[in-house]
């Protein structure tokens, strides 16, 4: 079951959230619960925007992982955006978090 909702006023940021959930008694060691929360507005010639999820997994829920993201999308002209990354994921199982980088160049035309 989810839920899902974004709100985008003029002269604000839009901010989306969102939220999944699934019943523990028929799910297998997956994904129990899971939140997401962004927000994206313009900044400078630019689009700036931050995300956070958390989701609760495992057998009894047990587990919590998190994961950040921030992205800068800039318009080069009317046909290219540059827009460079940055995610970072908490794994709560033990296992070594996650850094990661990422540069899209996107193309219109």
């Amino acid at each position: 079951y989810g839920i899902g909702l974004y709100i985008s006023a003029e002269g604000w940021p839009t901010v989306s959230f969102g939220y999944d959930i699934t019943d523990p008694a028929t799910a297998s060691d997956t994904n129990l619960a899971n939140v997401f929360v962004g927000a994206e507005g313009e900044v400078g010639d630019g689009t700036l925007g931050a995300s956070v999820q958390v989701e609760e997994s495992g057998n009894n829920g047990d587990v919590t992982t998190s994961s950040y993201e921030m992205w800068y999308a800039y318009p080069v002209n009317d046909s290219i955006t540059l827009t460079p990354s940055i995610w970072f994921k908490e794994d709560g199982n033990g296992t070594q978090d996650t850094t990661g980088y990422a540069l899209t160049v996107g193309f219109s035309f």
